[in-house]
């Protein structure tokens, strides 16, 4: 099986991991993820180490995800702790396939690599990938480059593993015969349903009910408790829009800034890339120079670039385009095909260099000198970036002296707002579950009802309720919970006993119109007996729309009838209720499938059936490994 995987894993079937990915790069090196000093190891695979600092760049990349998908509910406290385990438990399963896949021989290469990831649009810019965009964005998460790097040839290299053992299915048409069977058969189904509203005009409710309502379900009926607010705000965004920057103070800064806008000189060129396999041998990079010197020759003999390059070049991200790079600056490429390019001119075609991803023959297309922006073309950003500066100022020493002044004047906003010229905004009847705005967040909710602010009257420490944004809260009043008279809520009450009531009586005669068909009463006569009627369906398959799904699921839950007989079965709708009864069964015939159909089928059971052989497949590793889990609880 594994000799199967190992040459269906070099169809790449499906890249999944690409769309997980948010950061592409472009022929750069793929380097030792494994930087900085000894760090404490969370767990061990096999003797390979995953590190603290590996953990925590998982552990904080998952959390980021969380954070978006859940927004102002996210709360750390809910999700850490399992969220934890969960991380550490993808890292070791991702360690025992990447260990499974070199052993198997597979390989990614860097230029198939880079050639992936590159066109993710995420860095790019007019697009065309951007270097300084790519290490900022690195440097935001916490990442080196070559940490990075290293972790989306591992993430792809599993991926290969996955694919290919996804596609070592086997499903055979008697599995498919079943399934097809199974999903296509059709009921001929009758169901009466039988309203609820129908026993409403029945119900009487006695003062006793809803007395005795009222008194068990009193938390039904209470108002919550409030609490009126009164709160401070500082925030970046509204500093900002007071700034006043003067016309000095922007034409000082383009004098400073100006060549930091300048547009540097580029250059356009293409290559054809031999590339060299990622932890290649002796023999492997052998086969690679020779190859390349052997394209050099063709081209020098007076070949065509471009149709070398769409026969020969492994960089496919250019090669379709006769390995057009488009135009870069110099230092956006990987060292020593960026000190050959800036070095060339208009029209030379390059000896071969190397560089990590392989052999590189290099032609020069274009140069695009550089320019300086006039002080009218950036004024608007350096306005923006002056205005962002002095409001950073601005805020960082008002949120200093807002903590100081609440702690110092703790009973009271009005000396903080006096000196921070801050307003006090003010909204009443806050309840547990929040309020809007600011004051949704659950970190403004949970410090409103804490001790210290609803009991001891005092003001809320400076809450961040988002990036560069605080606000503090303090109680002007509180009323407790309280529960509403009876007078208040006696017709609420009514209602729900009522329809209480009618639920009952509904699901009351479906019990009795089973007991009747299963008793043998002939359909019709119950139609008569019990002033209903049968909506007769005729024939549907199981994932049929025409019928309520809740009765059509019940109809195919019933027993397969034969002739003269019906299964029946009852079933609530939510309120009101219904009596099915299977009066047929028409069996799928499969030869009537067609060959697209069958196929289509046939992929969707190897979907489930290569999934479930991964999940045991990756149980087997870990059951076979030596693992050692040093996380701390």
């Amino acid at each position: 099986m594994l000799e199967f995987i190992r040459n269906r894993a070099q169809t790449w079937v499906a890249w999944v991991i690409v769309a997980l990915i948010v950061i592409p790069f472009a022929l750069w090196g793929i380097g030792d993820y494994a930087t900085g000093g000894a760090e404490d190891n969370v767990a061990t695979i096999n003797g390979v180490n995953i590190s603290q600092r590996e953990f925590q760049v998982a552990f904080y990349q998952q959390e980021q995800r969380l954070r978006q998908m859940l927004g102002e509910n996210y709360d750390a406290t809910l999700f850490e702790d399992q969220m934890r385990k969960n991380v550490l438990e993808g890292l070791v399963s991702q360690e025992l396939m990447v260990q499974a896949a070199k052993n198997e021989g597979l390989q990614v290469g860097a230029g198939q690599l880079a050639s992936i990831i590159q066109g993710v649009s995420s860095f790019q810019e007019d697009g065309v990938f951007n270097r300084a965009t790519y290490e900022s964005a690195l440097k935001m998460q916490g990442q080196s480059a070559a940490y990075f790097e290293s972790r989306v040839y591992r993430d792809l290299l599993s991926q290969q593993l996955y694919s290919a053992m996804y596609d070592s299915s086997i499903i055979t048409d008697h599995e498919i015969d079943a399934l097809l069977k199974l999903e296509r058969q059709k009921r001929e189904i009758s169901y009466i349903q039988i309203p609820a509203a129908r026993f409403i005009a029945d119900a009487v409710i006695g003062q006793d009910e809803i007395e005795s309502d009222y008194s068990a379900n009193i938390d039904r009926y209470k108002i919550p408790e409030k609490v009126d607010v009164e709160y401070l705000e500082l925030s970046i965004d509204a500093l900002k829009n007071s700034v006043k920057i003067s016309n000095t103070d922007l034409e000082d800064a383009y004098q400073d800034q100006k060549e930091s806008f300048a547009q540097p000189e580029q250059r356009k060129a293409s290559h054809i890339l031999i590339e060299i396999p990622f932890e290649a041998t002796a023999d492997e990079k052998q086969l690679a120079e020779e190859k390349a010197s052997d394209v050099l020759a063709r081209l020098r003999d007076g070949g065509s670039f471009d149709a070398l390059a769409k026969e020969f070049s492994d960089d496919l991200g250019s090669a379709d385009l006769g390995g057009d790079l488009g135009l870069f600056s110099q230092g956006d490429m990987v060292s020593g095909f960026d000190e050959k390019v800036f070095s060339m001119s208009v029209g030379d075609v390059s000896d071969l260099v190397i560089t990590e991803f392989g052999y590189h023959i290099i032609r020069l297309d274009e140069i695009e000198e550089g320019s300086v922006p006039a002080f009218a073309e950036i004024e608007d950003e350096l306005l923006s970036q002056l205005k962002q500066a002095k409001a950073e100022r601005q805020y960082y020493e008002l949120a200093d002296k807002l903590t100081n002044l609440v702690f110092e004047y703790p009973d009271s906003l009005d000396v903080a707002a006096d000196e921070l010229a801050l307003e006090i905004n003010k909204v009443d009847g806050i309840e547990r579950n929040g309020g809007q705005g600011v004051l949704a967040n659950p970190l403004v909710t949970q410090a409103l009802f804490s001790n210290d602010v609803l009991n001891e009257g005092l003001n809320s420490e400076p809450l961040e309720v988002g990036n560069d944004h605080l606000i503090v809260v303090r109680v002007s009043d509180y009323m407790p919970a309280q529960a509403k008279p009876l007078s208040a809520v006696r017709s609420e009450i009514v209602e729900w006993l009522t329809r209480q009531y009618a639920e009952s009586e509904a699901k009351s005669l479906g019990e009795k119109l089973l007991s009747a068909v299963e008793s043998g009463t002939e359909l019709s006569a119950i139609e008569k007996e019990f002033a209903v009627s049968w909506a007769d369906v005729g024939l549907i398959e199981r994932s049929s729309g025409s019928v309520n799904r809740l009765i059509s699921q019940r109809a195919f839950e019933l027993p397969r009838v034969s002739a003269d007989e019906v299964a029946a079965g009852t079933v609530s709708l939510g309120g009101d209720y219904a009596m099915v009864v299977v009066k047929s069964v028409e069996l799928y015939d499969v030869n009537q499938i067609n060959d697209a159909d069958r196929m289509a089928m046939r992929q969707r059971l190897a979907s489930v059936q290569g999934g479930a052989d991964y999940d045991a497949f990756s149980s087997g590793l870990r059951e076979a490994s030596t693992v050692v889990v040093r996380l701390e609880e």
